[in-house]
C-alpha cells in the first residue's frame, strides 16, 4: 500500500504502451481494466490513510536521495483530489469514445 502512488503513475504508462504497440482491436479492453484498477487503488489508498482533516500518507522518496533534495511523492488532500478528478475525467472519456474501438485499433492515440 505504501507504493500505490508509484503504481498510479506507472500502470497507465505501461498499459498505454501495450495498447499502442499491439495492433489488435480487442487489446483496447486493457484501457477499461487499467482504469478500473486505478480507481480501486486510489480509493483504497485514500481510505487507508484518511484522517479527519485530510490524509496522513507516508512520504516516498524516489532515487535514494533525501526528501529535501530529491523527488518525493506525498499524497495530501489536494493531490488526491486531482487524482480523483483525473480518474473521473478518463472514465468519462472512455465511456464516450469506446464505441470507436470498432473502427480504430489505436484508440485514443
Amino acid at each position: 500500500m505504501q507504493f500505490t502512488p508509484i503504481f498510479l503513475i506507472v500502470i497507465p504508462i505501461l498499459s498505454s504502451l501495450v495498447i499502442y504497440l499491439v495492433k489488435n482491436k480487442s487489446v483496447n479492453y486493457i484501457a477499461l481494466f487499467t482504469q478500473a484498477l486505478l480507481t480501486i487503488l486510489a480509493i483504497a489508498y485514500y481510505l487507508r490513510f484518511q484522517i479527519p482533516n485530510g490524509i496522513d500518507a507516508p512520504l516516498i522518496p524516489i532515487g535514494g536521495w533525501e526528501t529535501t533534495v530529491g523527488i518525493s511523492l506525498r499524497a495530501d488532500s489536494l493531490s488526491m483530489s486531482f487524482v480523483f478528478l483525473t480518474i473521473f475525467s478518463w472514465w468519462m472519456i472512455l465511456i464516450y469514445i469506446f464505441d470507436r474501438k470498432k473502427f480504430d485499433y489505436n484508440l485514443l492515440f
